[in-house]
């Protein structure tokens, strides 16, 4: 039987979470709640999955009656993916396979303009291009971390913190005090940010591998990028997946920023 603590700690989509109630004990049921609530986001949305609709949506390239989550995160980044130029895009899950961040045997070049042209989103049904493979890493950690924190609310735990590997959400009475990781030496500081709501970072040092001699990482466009690709991007947002996604945008695209703030209010830090 689970105990209750005010700090859970587990892993869970590739990442450690952290989730700390800054008042009373979390209750058994919530960390339960919490597990499942992982394991069904990784089952419906990992590409990694071949059960997954994300897979099966590539497969078919239709999916009738979607979860209306999945219809709001496609809606969500269409709209990122025009204010960011096309820097924040969801369809360069077939790149990353073919860079061996996944199985190649779903590789895809169907990108950008020639996968959103063709992608039709709806209440009732959604439609890509056959063969194309959606990977929302981009934003889906934050909005994983969003629905825990809902969780933590309806389970009468108001003030906490929700930490997706760096990426959180903070409810309190007042802002909470957190180092900001320096991007190009991670056991460094580079000074605090007092927190409320989303917060997210991007780096060019998170989850990285090799493609035969090549050195990948994990944040890509399908579109060319400015040369100046910034060390690190530090977001403050009023929700944790409006953090992590305009983390990305930004980090891609940091030509971009204005029309980022202007959109969601945000508060950006770029090294």
């Amino acid at each position: 039987m689970l105990q209750s603590s005010t700090l859970y700690e587990f892993d869970g989509i590739g990442t450690h979470w952290w989730c700390e109630s800054l008042s009373h004990p979390i209750p058994s049921d919530l960390q339960v709640a919490v597990i499942a609530e992982v394991d069904r986001f990784d089952r419906l949305y990992s590409r990694f999955r071949e059960d997954s609709l994300i897979i099966d949506l590539a497969r078919t390239g239709v999916l009738h009656s979607p979860p209306p989550e999945l219809v709001d995160m496609l809606s969500f980044s269409k709209e990122l993916y025009e204010l960011s130029d096309g820097g924040f895009d969801v369809s360069v899950g077939g790149i990353l396979h073919a860079q061996g961040y996944g199985s190649r045997t779903h590789a895809s070049t169907i990108t950008g303009q020639a996968f959103w042209s063709r992608t039709h989103i709806s209440r009732s049904k959604i439609t890509i291009p056959a063969g194309a493979i959606i990977d929302i890493g981009g934003l889906g950690k934050g909005w994983l971390i969003d629905a825990i924190a809902t969780l933590f609310v309806s389970h009468d735990v108001e003030s906490f913190v929700i930490n997706g590997g760096g990426d959180m959400y903070i409810a309190a009475d007042e802002p909470v005090t957190i180092a900001l990781e320096d991007p190009r030496e991670p056991t460094q500081s580079i000074g605090t940010v007092k927190i409320l709501g989303g917060f997210a970072a991007s780096s060019q040092g998170k989850r990285t591998w090799s493609d035969g001699d090549v050195d990948r990482q994990h944040i890509v466009s399908a579109r060319n990028t400015p040369t100046d690709i910034p060390s690190g991007v530090f977001v403050q947002a009023a929700s944790a997946r409006i953090a992590d996604a305009c983390a990305t945008a930004i980090f891609v695209r940091p030509d971009r920023v204005t029309q980022l703030i202007d959109r969601y209010n945000l508060t950006v830090k770029i090294v």
